[in-house]
């Protein structure tokens, strides 16, 4: 149970060295994800998807496959924006409201 906990804590960090392809960890993470997903574990679903999704930015971003490929940094992309969809599917729907939602609720509340 500690190390469940210890796993899912907020402020564990992903430590890539400089010779670890960052695509295949961000692969992986969201391979886990899925596996977590189909075991019934929303929660920590959810939060593999997130790092996978960190993950992919930093390949989207920076990986010279990225930049120097078109068609791989659009792969990364779409997959980012997938990644991006399940996150919103397993959201509890009151983290689902953006910033958007949240000022057009409070310029409702001013105007009542």
């Amino acid at each position: 149970k500690l190390r469940e906990r210890l796993r899912k804590a907020s402020w564990i960090e992903l430590n890539l060295g400089a010779g670890e392809d960052r695509m295949k960890i961000g692969v992986a993470m969201e391979k886990e994800a899925r596996e977590l997903e189909a075991a019934g574990q929303a929660e920590e679903a959810l939060e593999g998807f997130h790092r996978a999704i960190a993950v992919q930015k930093l390949v989207y971003n920076f990986d010279d496959r990225c930049k120097n490929n078109a068609q791989i940094k659009e792969m990364v992309g779409k997959r980012i924006a997938e990644l991006e969809g399940d996150v919103k599917r397993l959201s509890p729907p009151e983290e689902q409201a953006t910033p958007i939602d949240d000022l057009e609720a409070r310029l409702r509340k001013l105007r009542e």
